[in-house]
């Protein structure tokens, strides 16, 4: 047991953590952009606060689920570690179009809770033109970030899935906004961009050579994306609720993003961990010595993280968001202890799906990501309130 957790140690506090802290990095540009336009959003688009969370962890998820399925295929021989790989280009289709389906779920459940029927129909054409462009590029960078690691004989199930979920919030924020100034300022622009994304979409559609298994994997991840999305829209209404609290409080406008990203990638690296493991068959009792060496080598990193986001929150909100902050006691003690159950949860339902018949690797990372996402603003809202 000691040399297997000695092992993981080295693995997480070399590789893991050096991929956890460069999707600090991302999160919090995406942050910035968050609380230089979070008043924005709050007065001007509600509704995108309350679709944003279903955004960055359904999209993150998905892109996630998609570099797990990547990593079993590399170990099990069936992919070639390469991007001009056939699987590559289904992947990337078959995800695209995985994330536009919930987007319209999201979409409903705002306009009905705020009824401003005519800006919600602008708003949709923002988010869909937004999600398209950025699932494209999300999909080619999975296929990298899955690839290259494995090449390089580094297991890609300890630094994609991070990686991945971070880039999409690095992406989903800055490109939403985007949309929203070009719209504003050229909407004839605007609304050609969004024809030719469209028409962009339908071309790879048509050239793709799917297999039923594609088909299958599809229709098996849209149903719980489904479900996820309900989870994901009551996690938008508590942030657009407590907005008011989480722009108070000033570090969380900054760090919202990178706070709920970094657990769900706790709780991706373990999903994705858990589900190469089931397909390998190597986790013969629950909780074995190798997932508690796993899960405890991570939580060692987490206390560094928690500082970090604090830190690198502060430095950000008063450089260009000029406004006042400091250290969060309540956060730097809590936030290991969240990761540790985000983990665990992560580790329960990838036994659980594999019980079930259900592929781990296309339904653990979409889940375990979205209830990260509600754990996380939950959490956020608490602390928010206690400072």
């Amino acid at each position: 047991m000691r040399s297997i957790l000695w092992k993981k140690l080295r693995i997480v506090w070399s590789a893991t953590l050096i991929s956890l802290l460069m999707c600090l990095i991302f999160d919090f540009i995406g942050g910035t952009f968050l609380g230089a336009y979070f008043h924005k959003m709050m007065t001007g688009y509600p509704l995108i606060l309350i679709i944003l969370p279903g955004l960055m962890g359904l999209r993150g998820n998905i892109f996630g689920a998609m570099a797990s399925r990547f990593t079993t295929a590399l170990y099990m021989g069936e992919m070639e570690p390469k991007l001009t790989d056939e699987n590559v280009l289904r992947g990337i289709v078959l995800s695209v179009l995985l994330s536009i389906t919930p987007i319209f779920i999201l979409w409903v459940i705002g306009m009905l809770r705020l009824g401003d029927v005519y800006s919600a129909v602008v708003i949709l054409i923002i988010v869909i033109s937004s999600t398209i462009f950025v699932s494209l590029l999300l999909g080619f960078s999975t296929a990298i970030v899955t690839i290259e690691p494995f090449k390089r004989d580094i297991d890609p199930d300890m630094v994609a899935a991070p990686l991945i979920t971070s880039m999409a919030d690095l992406l989903t924020i800055p490109m939403l906004i985007a949309f929203v100034i070009l719209y504003e300022v050229n909407s004839l622009t605007f609304y050609t961009f969004f024809g030719v994304l469209t028409v962009t979409v339908l071309i790879l559609f048509v050239h793709t050579k799917f297999r039923a298994r594609d088909w299958k994997i599809f229709f098996e991840i849209l149903g719980v994306l489904a479900m996820l999305a309900v989870v994901q829209s009551i996690t938008g209404n508590i942030l657009e609720v407590y907005s008011d609290a989480i722009y108070a409080s000033v570090l969380f406008s900054v760090a919202y993003p990178a706070v709920l990203d970094t657990l769900g990638n706790y709780g991706a690296i373990i999903a994705a961990k858990t589900s190469t493991n089931l397909h390998l068959g190597t986790i013969e009792k629950f909780l074995d010595k190798e997932t508690i060496s796993d899960i405890f080598s991570l939580f060692t990193t987490s206390f560094v993280v928690s500082l970090l986001i604090n830190v690198i929150g502060i430095a950000v909100t008063m450089a260009i968001i000029k406004r006042k902050t400091s250290l969060i006691l309540p956060f730097l003690i809590l936030f290991p202890v969240v990761s540790v159950f985000v983990m665990l949860l992560a580790y329960v339902f990838a036994i659980l799906f594999h019980r079930f018949n259900v592929d781990p690797d296309n339904v653990t990372v979409p889940t375990i990501t979205t209830l990260a996402d509600l754990i996380g603003t939950v959490f956020v809202v608490l602390i928010a309130r206690l400072i």
